[in-house]
């Protein structure tokens, strides 16, 4: 079964496939809503996945409404392709994520009159 098998009977898109292949869980985990989609495409019992990630076994268990995010740029979209390459050599794509954390986790001040440039 291909990914684009297994997104087309699950619902579950393939980028989020490769995260989890890659163990690139996030830091709050695999939503409920989309792992038991994927438990129900492919057959699968809820309470399985449920028990493995240690949530309770509830059959209804849902997660938060989607929230809607801004659209990306550009540059952000083509660092996910890069991220995603399988082409794309793993050191490479820690360095990516290294500089995306360190970037992330800078402070900047945020003044209204200046701009990123101004010194005064």
């Amino acid at each position: 079964m291909t990914d684009k098998d297994i997104e087309q009977a699950t619902g579950v898109p393939i980028r989020t496939l490769h995260h989890w292949q890659a163990n690139e869980l996030g830091p709050q985990g695999p939503t409920p809503r989309t792992v038991y989609a994927f438990c129900d495409g492919m057959g699968e019992k809820r309470t399985t996945a449920a028990g493995l990630l240690d949530w309770s076994v509830d059959e209804t268990v849902t997660d938060a409404p989607t929230i809607e995010l801004p659209t990306a740029p550009p540059e952000v979209h083509q660092l996910l392709r890069t991220l995603n390459d399988p082409n794309v050599s793993k050191r490479e794509k820690d360095y990516i994520r290294e500089t995306l954390r360190r970037l992330a986790e800078r402070k900047v001040a945020r003044t209204a009159k200046r701009g990123p440039r101004d010194t005064k």
